[in-house]
């Protein structure tokens, strides 16, 4: 993902803990009142008792819609992570070749590469394993927003890579 659509998704995450932040000051300043006999009764002639005030939490569709926000149209460049989604045959001719399915975790683009090359592909890429797609990138997403990009790569290759093994 480029640095310009980081930033981009950087601002809208920070508008909306804004907002959220302004909200639960508001929700704080309702329960302080309701402490009041007073407005506890007012409140409670007015049926607004049974509103329930409950603290907002920042919660992960705001990465998701915020990334879909900031997505450019035309070429997406991301950082060539993939999550091995699937593995499996196919005939060809009078031989049984194998083909497996990435996904990328920031474009949801899937590459379907034959046995031939899968070695040239995984060299070329990070592939993780033994994690969903969707948690990956969500996990990538919070982690490129917090801290960075190539943190937030070296943290997913340590955690999920197929190639820390060798490491």
């Amino acid at each position: 993902m480029t640095e310009e659509l980081l930033k981009e998704l950087r601002k809208v995450v920070a508008y909306k803990k804004t907002q959220l932040e302004e909200q639960n000051q508001r929700i704080d300043r309702i329960r302080e009142l309701e402490k009041d006999v007073a407005v506890k009764e007012y409140m409670s002639l007015r049926n607004l008792s049974k509103c329930h005030a409950m603290k907002l939490e920042l919660g992960d569709g705001i990465y998701y819609r915020a990334f879909d926000e900031c997505k450019p149209s035309g070429n997406f460049s991301t950082n060539g992570i993939y999550v091995l989604s699937y593995e499996g045959k196919y005939f060809r001719g009078f031989r049984i070749r194998s083909f497996r399915q990435y996904t990328d975790i920031e474009s949801f683009e899937d590459r379907l590469v034959s046995e031939e090359y899968f070695d040239m592909f995984e060299s070329e890429h990070v592939i993780l394993e033994n994690v969903d797609t969707v948690d990956a990138k969500k996990e990538f997403l919070k982690l490129a927003v917090e801290k960075d990009q190539e943190e937030a790569v070296k943290v997913m290759v340590k955690k999920y890579s197929k190639k820390k093994e060798s490491k």
